[in-house]
């Protein structure tokens, strides 16, 4: 380290003039809020009472892949050179980043649908008075993401990603975006996913605990696809939840409120993900078509409630986890619609081969 100080001993009102250069080899250094842990790093770190932090060639590793690292200094606009109440330190590190790594440190193993290795923009910004905000953005080439359609990617398609999260903030929300269309908001709390918000084509607003909420519009939507992609990455924490509550469980029509279907109790333990008002152009489910439909969906760890509305239909679906009875119930139905679906009919059902897909008759 290289110090360089200047002082007014006779008027303290004067503020000393302090020039700080050090040089660092393997420093192995830990980001607190936020539990970032770098290692071996090496290359030049200064400070300056006239220009604020500064570096040159800083280099190390972070979760086992090597970084690059530049730290500056940007004033605010309008001020007159560095001002230390007014400037934001920012703190920008190149590196690749493995996708199993950023869940063990999410702790979120339920983001085990993205996998891969890619190369990702880290920055930290450090304003006075100000919590530090983490970005990350990313083209994610290398990652597959086991998302539905129409957002499911191979690995060597490119896609926006953006990541920004104020740390040691409790109750502040992992904000992300993937693609100008899905927005995201997350708060992590004691190890895992407190509430959420997923917007599609929408903006992600206020968040409820113990639920993720998803809503917005967009012109295609696989049921099929959706129910599996829960089923694979959320069943297992409900299963675990599960198992904690009581295992008896009345038959599916005692659950009903059947005076009124549509508003029929869902209350059960755990995390709840909770589509609300969703629109879609088309929704392909069970082997049907449906055109310009509003739904909901509230997938728990007891049953999977789904209500749809269109021109011609209203009603719900109820199927109540781990019994093969399901209850739907219809408050409207204009029987020229139905010319829209694939009926069979039931010599058609007969005579086809037994399959784990319910068949519509």
């Amino acid at each position: 380290i290289d110090l360089q100080l200047q002082m007014n001993l006779s008027d303290n009102a004067v503020p000393p003039k302090v020039d700080v250069a050090t040089r660092w080899q393997q420093v192995d250094m830990g980001i607190n809020p936020g539990n970032l842990q770098l290692q071996g790093i090496s290359g030049r770190f200064g400070y300056s009472s006239s220009s604020g932090f500064s570096s040159e060639g800083l280099k190390g590793s972070l979760w086992g892949k090597p970084f690059s690292a530049r730290v500056s200094q940007q004033a605010t606009v309008g001020a007159r050179g560095y001002e230390p109440a007014r400037s934001l330190t920012d703190v920008a590190v190149a590196t690749r980043v493995q996708m199993k790594d950023l869940q063990d440190w999410l702790q979120l193993q339920s983001l085990a649908f993205a996998s891969g290795e890619t190369d990702a923009q880290v920055r930290v910004q450090i304003a006075a008075g100000e919590a530090p905000l983490l970005l990350v953005d990313s083209e994610l080439q290398g990652i597959s993401l086991d998302f539905p359609s129409p957002w499911a990617k191979q690995a060597k398609q490119v896609q926006s990603f953006h990541l920004q999260y104020p740390l040691g903030v409790p109750g502040a929300a992992m904000e992300l975006r993937l693609a100008p269309e899905l927005a995201m908001h997350l708060d992590l709390r004691d190890g895992g996913l407190y509430s959420g918000e997923l917007a599609i084509n929408d903006e992600a607003g206020a968040m409820e605990p113990g639920v993720l909420r998803i809503h917005g519009n967009t012109k295609l939507v696989h049921g099929d696809q959706w129910m599996k992609f829960v089923d694979t990455y959320f069943a297992a924490g409900w299963e675990a939840a599960n198992a904690d509550a009581d295992s008896s469980a009345a038959p599916v029509e005692q659950q009903l409120d059947t005076s009124d279907p549509l508003t029929a109790g869902t209350q059960s333990s755990g995390f709840t993900i909770d589509s609300v008002d969703v629109h879609a152009d088309k929704l392909e489910m069970w082997g049907q078509t449906l055109q310009d439909v509003d739904f909901s969906l509230r997938l728990d760890p007891r049953q999977w409630l789904l209500q749809a509305r269109t021109d011609w239909v209203q009603g719900e679906y109820l199927q109540v986890r781990g019994q093969s009875a399901a209850v739907l119930a219809l408050t409207r139905l204009d029987l020229d619609g139905l010319k829209q679906l694939n009926l069979v009919t039931a010599e058609d059902a007969t005579n086809s081969t037994t399959g784990s897909e319910a068949q519509l008759l």
